[in-house]
């Protein structure tokens, strides 16, 4: 009986050592080096096992990374402004050369008073794509920019009528506003005149009015937005005090030679409350006012012919003739 188990335990252990000697034949440790252009190392290229996202590795900071890679398995590599590079028989000691997206960097950004290349400009820059815009559905340009930017913070408007502007801040504005202090060094009140709302450049034209600003960037349609560029910090400096907000330059479309184009677009819709509150007529309100200005005399120990401002019997009478619902007006 003794030998048998011997026997088993033999046979068992080795089937897992030429389970593991397999396993070792088929994966291999690849370890090379990222860099540029230039021969310069790129920090933090990510480096992943073509097809398996979860076998994957980080170049340090001399471009240097390891990994473990099955037999005849591909290596793509990538970096934010580079192309992607897809490495068929990976080596271990490789020097892998990463070419610069042309695409990306050769972007025309508009900046203060001109425009310069992506890759030139060092601020604090965003550009919103204008075809990103063309097919969403709604009212103004304000509502368009919803979700488009991490530093545009949008607010609707509380009030739900139709067209009504949304307002734009910039890296949440209003917030930075509410933490200033109440009172100045005379105790007079402090912030209470600070516009948080973004500097308006449109076609090279400075609103320094936040409203009109505001109102002239609303009225523009997707179509004729050419592009919209987002200032912030030191990138909106050259426009001064104006420009504390951020700055939200616009570039409309221009003419150009050649065959003229013409393009129509329309869409309809309609906003309506879901329900409306019944309201009171002149009439029953008169005389609900009436009682509870009398219940408010009594409860000051007073005569109801010490209050005057009753609605007489003659101003209730002509009440029933001028009804009118402020709803009308709105809805």
């Amino acid at each position: 009986m003794k030998t048998k188990i011997y026997r088993f335990l033999i046979v068992f252990c080795l089937g897992i050592m030429v389970s593991l000697t397999a396993s070792a034949q088929n994966t291999r440790t690849i370890k090379g080096t990222v860099v540029d252009q230039n021969g310069e190392a790129i920090i933090g290229a990510t480096i992943v096992e073509s097809g398996n996202p979860k076998n994957a590795a980080i170049s340090d900071i001399d471009g240097n990374f390891t990994i473990q890679l099955p037999e005849g398995k591909k290596l793509t590599i990538s970096y934010i402004g580079y192309e992607t590079a897809t490495i068929n028989k990976p080596t271990s000691g490789m020097r892998v050369n990463m070419k610069e997206d042309s695409n990306s960097i050769d972007e025309v950004v508009v900046v203060g008073y001109g425009a310069l290349k992506q890759k030139n400009v060092t601020g604090a820059v965003e550009v919103i794509n204008p075809e990103e815009l063309k097919d969403l559905s709604v009212s103004n340009l304000s509502e368009a920019l919803i979700g488009l930017s991490p530093s545009l913070h949008v607010t609707m408007p509380s009030t739900g009528r139709p067209g009504e502007n949304a307002t734009i801040t910039i890296r949440a504005a209003s917030d930075a506003v509410a933490l200033l202090p109440k009172t100045d060094m005379n105790g007079a009140a402090a912030g209470a005149n600070i516009d948080p709302r973004p500097l308006y450049v449109i076609d090279d034209f400075v609103y320094q009015d936040g409203d009109k600003g505001e109102e002239e960037f609303n009225n523009l349609d997707v179509d004729e937005v050419e592009s919209i560029t987002i200032l912030k910090d030191a990138a909106a400096a050259i426009y001064g005090a104006y420009g504390a907000y951020g700055v939200i330059l616009v570039k409309t479309k221009r003419g150009k030679a050649g065959k003229p184009r013409i393009s129509y677009q329309t869409q309809l819709g309609y906003v309506d409350a879901v329900m409306h509150a019944d309201m009171l007529d002149g009439y029953n309100y008169g005389r609900i006012y009436n009682a509870a200005k009398a219940a408010q005399v009594l409860q000051n120990n007073k005569t109801p012919n010490q209050l005057i401002d009753f609605f007489q019997a003659d101003e209730l009478e002509q009440m029933k003739q001028t009804n009118y619902d402020l709803l009308d007006k709105y809805w």
